[in-house]
């Protein structure tokens, strides 16, 4: 995420209220030089007047203007980004695929870019529904406290992605995922595009490339659902998987595999 704009180092919305204070010193310092100007003299019209004639000039604020756009754009960035970060359930979603980010993949040209994150999570919530992310989202953050109490300064984030009742959460995630991809090329495309809307931020629509190609969903996907491969299930995990998620959602499981397969022999 972004580097900080004044020093020492703020984050956040601080940035841009640093950026504001900035405004207000330079009008300030302006209207102070008109007053001196004036024999220390200057009537509210006349502060007024002056006011406006100092936001008009474009030519003395266009480089402290892009400055604060630059600055506020990354505060704004960096606070979503932070968001992500703070995201247990994502978290436990995304280490799924985590090796495919570029900073992590053999070969970066083929890595996804973390811009993918706010889009996935903004289509994941469209899937499952507010109320059910924030369930899933309550016992997440349970969970975590627990584990943290439990291991103290040796908690590890590895030790939640394993732990039984996060996979059980991670489960019926895909079971929901699964159940929305039994069109798969229709919502194949839906997220794609989702993606590209929310990596592009305030650029006109199709002005920039998408940051996950067709290739890369299919690798992510395959990523995300490695943990419930049909062919690695057995009569027994699968039973106990219906039991927690649902018939319909484990079979699921079986056309999304089926229909990735043909997407990994296309590419």
């Amino acid at each position: 995420m972004p580097s900080a704009i004044s020093s020492p180092p703020v984050q956040g919305g601080g940035r841009c209220r640093i950026a504001g204070r900035e405004t207000a010193e330079r009008l300030s310092m302006f209207l102070r030089a008109e007053a001196k100007a004036h024999e220390g003299k200057l009537s509210a019209d006349e502060i007024e007047n002056l006011t406006k004639a100092f936001l008009s000039k474009d030519e003395v604020l266009a480089d402290f203007y892009e400055t604060l756009a630059d600055g506020c754009m990354e505060s704004f960035a960096e606070s979503r980004f932070t968001e992500i970060r703070r995201n247990l359930l994502g978290r436990l979603v995304v280490h799924t695929f985590g090796d495919r980010f570029v900073e992590h993949a053999a070969d970066p040209s083929r890595g996804l870019s973390r811009e993918i994150l706010p889009g996935f999570f903004h289509a994941l919530n469209l899937m499952a529904g507010g109320e059910a992310i924030e369930t899933l989202q309550a016992a997440s953050a349970d969970i975590v406290a627990d584990l943290r109490m439990k291991h103290g300064d040796s908690f590890s984030w590895p030790v939640y992605y394993e732990d039984a009742r996060a996979k059980a959460i991670l489960y019926r995630v895909l079971g929901i995922i699964a159940i929305q991809f039994l069109r798969f090329e229709q919502r194949r495309d839906w997220f794609c595009n989702i993606v590209t809307v929310h990596a592009e931020g305030d650029a006109a629509p199709h002005s920039v490339p998408s940051p996950i190609s067709e290739e890369q969903f299919t690798m992510l996907m395959n990523d995300l659902f490695q943990s419930v491969r049909p062919e690695s299930m057995s009569t027994e995990r699968r039973a106990w998987m219906e039991r927690l998620i649902g018939k319909d959602a484990v079979d699921a499981f079986d056309t999304m595999f089926s229909n990735l397969t043909k997407a990994l022999k296309a590419a």
